[in-house]
């Protein structure tokens, strides 16, 4: 109805009156909200945030660490979460909205949604706010308790569609993942945010090769479990055959529900490539292999390990220290340039690397599959370290220490890795 309205005043009007129309509208809207939202915190400190509803992992990670951080310190404050359109997952927000107060907005269009962060940015601090997340809050995860649940009777469900799945109530299974650029194409359009080109290329520097985990694959298969590939959309099937290899992306169990509860249930996920679809680990605590990770990226969740990507320049190997100190010259991270956003200069596109002369080089299968192998040592309690180990691991601390974006987060590297890349530590 709204919308019908809205149309015909526009048809029936003369542009410039259109405007004047639109603009007087907003500013009543304005004063209308500041008003009530003055009232309720009459009654009880209220604020609004919007939920980051376009992306699985802001939608899953932005929330958890605010609500964790909310109880962690008893606060009395009362939040208003709104859910605009589009919603990459439908489960995941009405998950929320048991949990906390979401208002969902389900008949507006998707640009109600930038229109709605701009009238946020106008009124921020006093009534609204943007949820925060800034890759860091490793501590946050560390101590403080799970929020996000499942009833009993989802429980139920999950474990029905496993069983569907051919995985028995005495099965295990591992997720995998690997990023590629399917899903925000295919979602979202091939529109480039910052060239105005193909397919949001800025973010090719992180994508990886779901084949690249076919010997991580083989280890869990011997070991007696399940591999279940975790996503939406992918670019391609697996090319790994196996009764006990599910393409999940490609099956009829595909759905918002399971997106999430194979994470939940899993022994522990294996992700090449940071990626939105695998922070969903964060809610549960579940453990995370990170293999394939930019550099910069330690990863904040509860239980994990990783392995960064590698970089040459010019036929040289970029060491750590190194990386270091170009972000720091280039202030390519946006803790150095105020608010977050993506540009050539930005470490977070493909276009940093080309600019630099920095080629991008991923993780061997055989690196990943010493990283598997080390994360079920962990869980067997058969993990063991060297003194040399221990000392690698020291350093690589005391370097990351350093650098400030990234310090606070403490998930240890690949003990493997540090041994057979020593040069990653050197000046």
């Amino acid at each position: 109805m709204y919308k019908k309205c809205k149309d015909f005043v526009k048809s029936v009007l003369p542009k410039p009156v259109w405007i004047i129309v639109k603009t007087v509208a907003k500013a009543i809207l304005f004063c209308v909200a500041s008003f009530y939202m003055w009232c309720l915190n009459l009654r009880q400190p209220t604020k609004i945030t919007t939920l980051y509803t376009t992306r699985i992992g802001h939608l899953a990670i932005n929330t958890d660490c605010f609500i964790r951080m909310q109880r962690a310190k008893h606060s009395n404050q009362r939040t208003i979460f709104i859910a605009s359109l589009p919603i990459v997952n439908d489960f995941l927000v009405e998950k929320w909205s048991s949990i906390v107060e979401v208002i969902t907005y389900k008949d507006k269009h998707y640009l109600f949604y930038e229109r709605l962060r701009k009238c946020l940015a106008f009124f921020d601090s006093r009534y609204v706010f943007e949820l925060p997340y800034s890759g860091t809050e490793y501590e946050v995860y560390q101590n403080t308790e799970n929020v996000f649940y499942f009833t009993k009777e989802e429980k139920q469900e999950g474990d029905r569609i496993l069983q569907e799945m051919g995985i028995g109530q005495n099965d295990w299974f591992v997720c995998i993942f690997a990023r590629d650029s399917a899903y925000l194409d295919k979602t979202y359009g091939e529109f480039d945010e910052i060239t105005g080109g193909k397919a949001w290329a800025h973010h090719d520097y992180r994508d990886s090769d779901i084949d690249s985990l076919n010997l991580a694959i083989d280890e869990i298969l011997a070991r007696g479990g399940f591999v279940v590939r975790l996503g939406k959309i992918v670019e391609k099937a697996m090319s790994y055959k196996h009764a006990r290899v599910i393409d999940y992306p490609l099956t009829q169990w595909r759905s918002d529900f399971m997106d999430i509860y194979l994470q939940y249930r899993a022994k522990f996920v294996l992700s090449s490539s940071t990626s939105g679809a695998t922070d969903v680990v964060s809610l549960f605590g579940t453990h995370y292999c990170g293999a394939n990770m930019p550099a910069n990226w330690n990863p904040p969740y509860k239980n994990s390990i990783w392995i960064p990507k590698t970089y040459s320049h010019n036929g040289t190997m970029v060491s750590f220290r190194q990386w270091i100190r170009l972000a720091e010259e280039k202030k390519a991270h946006y803790f150095y340039g105020g608010d977050y956003e993506i540009t050539s200069t930005s470490m977070f596109s493909a276009e940093f690397y080309t600019t630099n002369q920095l080629r991008i080089i991923d993780n061997t299968p055989e690196e990943i599959l010493d990283l598997t192998k080390e994360m079920f040592e962990r869980l067997d309690g058969s993990f063991t370290q060297t003194d040399e180990d221990k000392k690698l691991q020291a350093l690589y601390a005391e370097i990351n220490d350093t650098y400030l974006p990234a310090r606070a987060n403490k998930n240890p590297i690949g003990r493997d890795f540090l041994r057979k890349n020593k040069w990653f530590l050197e000046n």
